[in-house]
């Protein structure tokens, strides 16, 4: 009988531990969100995405808006969370490029230059497409409180630029005219969302712009833009929207640079006006087939806007290596692979 009692209590006291146990653990979404490292005081922070965000769900019916994104995120995780809209920044001014290197590896760079912001360097790991780092502007996120870093939980499809594990790389660039038609008959995309379908689901430059001419991409006033992709092979591209089509202006030589005037059919008085396409081509042309890591940041630095350069970002996209810059500290670099 005292034997039968003392398992009793045992038994007891095990499921009054237990209950106690499980009444104080946070929400797993909650924990992974506490585990966010500040890694810069600009401030840039790092996170990896906890699970699969069901990108192709989202797609399913086509996104037309932010808030689409932020009723497909609180779905996934039952929770509520601050409108994803404050993710989607209005336009930026930026220069970026891409460049073959020694050994003929494959070089992409990007200067992200806008308002002062903070960062995050985001992994994802989709359960059936390609992983990814990239960036996203957080600014609006309350990184002081649990509810507060909800908002980071669509951060997933709201990137500024990044490359996937199989050396593909986006970058955007803001533009002044040329706005999409939003009339096509296809399924609608934002260009956010655009950036994260090629990240997941694009190897290469032809495969991503495949995946964008398969969708309308709505750009709202404001936002009108370019995006330049790159792969590990040396091929880029820059795809701009005019008159309600996607126009592709290919890389030709060792090299492509890109700022903010649309490239398509374009004028030699529009690339001779930017002073940052000029000083980017000059160098390009002077360091031919020598572009390594240390190359990329000089000619970040050279095309860079100080105090409005928020990230730069040089990528080895045959190594599938990202390097990161913040607030034009150029030799404070944070490095992320593959």
């Amino acid at each position: 009988m005292k034997r039968y009692y003392n398992k009793t209590l045992g038994l007891l006291l095990f499921v009054l531990a237990l209950a106690s146990c499980l009444s104080n653990t946070q929400n797993p979404v909650d924990t992974s969100l506490a585990s966010i490292k500040k890694i810069d005081p600009y401030p840039a922070y790092s996170w990896n995405y906890p699970g699969d965000y069901r990108l192709d769900d989202l797609l399913a019916g086509g996104v037309s808006s932010s808030d689409e994104v932020s009723a497909h995120v609180e779905g996934l995780f039952s929770l509520s969370i601050t409108r994803a809209e404050d993710l989607l920044p209005d336009g930026k001014a930026c220069t970026g490029f891409t460049a073959e290197g020694k050994d003929g590896k494959a070089f992409f760079g990007h200067n992200e230059d806008w308002e002062k912001g903070d960062y995050l360097v985001l992994r994802t790991y989709p359960a059936s497409d390609y992983s990814s780092i990239s960036v996203v502007d957080i600014s609006e996120a309350n990184m002081e409180s649990t509810y507060g870093r909800r908002l980071l939980l669509a951060s997933a499809f709201f990137p500024l630029a990044g490359m996937n594990s199989q050396g593909l790389a986006v970058s955007t660039y803001s533009v002044d005219q040329h706005r999409a038609s939003q009339s096509l008959d296809k399924p609608d995309i934002i260009w956010s969302v655009a950036i994260r379908l090629m990240l997941d689901k694009a190897a290469t430059v032809p495969e991503a712009l495949a995946l964008l001419d398969s969708y309308d991409m709505l750009i709202d006033e404001g936002n009108s833009l370019q995006m330049l992709i790159a792969d590990a092979t040396g091929d880029s591209a820059v795809a701009a929207w005019v008159n309600g089509a996607m126009r592709i202006t290919r890389r030709s030589g060792s090299w492509q640079a890109v700022s903010n005037f649309v490239q398509w059919e374009a004028e030699e008085s529009a690339y001779t006006s930017c002073a940052r396409y000029t000083s980017a081509k000059e160098f390009l042309i002077s360091h031919p087939e020598t572009m390594d890591e240390d190359v990329g940041f000089m000619l970040l630095k050279t095309t860079a806007q100080t105090p409005h350069t928020q990230f730069s970002v040089v990528c080895n996209l045959t190594e599938r290596e990202m390097v990161l810059a913040f607030g034009s500290k150029f030799e404070e670099r944070h490095r992320f692979d593959q």
